[in-house]
């Protein structure tokens, strides 16, 4: 199977014939939207924006792969960015994204989603992650004792 918006690889896609603008909105297949309300009648749809999600390292993070439609590169001669994923914390009351990247086709997305997916698997990453984030090895290990303690308390809640 061939990726659809592969065809965003190429710049004369980026540019719209008629205005000679480029394209601001994007479809999951590569097209450039004219209007604004078109493309958020398809981002309306939340089955048509999930690429995959799925849970990492014990529970602990939630990686999600999604269509973003809008392009979100920082520059005209870059190709569109309209894929993201994003890696976020399943601790209660914790609203953080720890990583993400953005991709231009779905391919790379996808590609981009397991090794996001393989990264954060990795326990040791994790411990480092946190280590160097808040610090852990400055506060010791009661510190990072009473973070899983809550989170033990908070999962004991829901089940």
């Amino acid at each position: 199977m061939t990726d659809k918006t592969e065809r965003l690889l190429h710049p004369k896609n980026w540019i719209n014939p008629e205005t000679g603008r480029r394209y601001m909105y994007f479809s999951k297949d590569g097209h450039g939207y004219d209007d604004t309300l078109t493309w958020a009648k398809h981002f309306e749809d939340r089955k048509n924006k999930i690429i995959k999600q799925e849970n990492t390292c014990f529970g602990l993070f939630w990686v999600s792969t999604v269509w973003l439609g809008l392009d979100h590169s920082l520059s005209p001669t870059q190709p569109p960015l309209v894929f993201e994923s994003m890696v976020f914390s399943r601790l209660k009351r914790s609203y953080n994204d720890f990583d993400s990247n953005k991709y231009t086709t779905e391919k790379q997305a996808l590609a981009g989603h397991t090794e996001l997916v393989r990264k954060w698997n990795n326990p040791f990453f994790v411990f480092w992650y946190y280590n160097n984030k808040y610090k852990l090895a400055k506060y010791g290990r009661e510190h990072f004792s009473k973070i899983a303690k809550g989170w033990i308390k908070g999962r004991k809640r829901k089940v």
